[in-house]
């Protein structure tokens, strides 16, 4: 388990690349922006928090991440880069907490997306699924009561 420290506002592109001893990670709150292929790699992650106040997953941030069952988007989440979660083959729930769909790219989820389901706030489920990259995601789109 990995707790970084408080007080880190930043992150650095690629800083845990490749890093394959890490199951676990909890990034603090002042972290607003999750670089560039941060987490690329990272085989063995299957469990992250992610902090409330978190705006951008950048592209590819959380690619290849083998082991990661669930992720949780906290609410204030705009974006969400291309390929964050690609190759995430065992990711079954993405929780989306947002009522707006965060701006979105391509491949933002698992290309075996047909085997996992999206969460999203239930008022907004139309919303996710009619959005720009989100309405790829249309037919596993799920309004959820959060």
């Amino acid at each position: 388990f990995i707790n970084l420290p408080n007080k880190l506002i930043q992150i650095a592109e690629l800083a845990f690349y490749n890093c394959r001893s890490i199951t676990e990670i909890s990034i603090p709150k002042g972290i607003t922006k999750i670089e560039d292929n941060t987490f690329i790699y990272c085989r063995k992650l299957t469990n992250i928090t992610l902090p409330a106040g978190l705006k951008y997953i950048g592209w590819g941030a959380f690619c290849d991440c083998d082991e990661l069952p669930t992720i949780t988007i906290p609410q204030s989440t705009t974006e969400i880069g291309g390929h964050a979660f690609e190759g995430c083959d065992c990711l079954s729930k993405v929780y989306c907490t947002s009522t707006t769909p965060p701006s979105g790219n391509e491949n933002m989820f698992p290309k075996n997306a047909e085997s996992f389901n999206i969460f999203v706030p239930t008022k907004s489920a139309n919303a996710y699924k009619t959005a720009e990259y989100w309405n790829d995601y249309a037919d596993i789109i799920v309004g959820y009561d959060f």
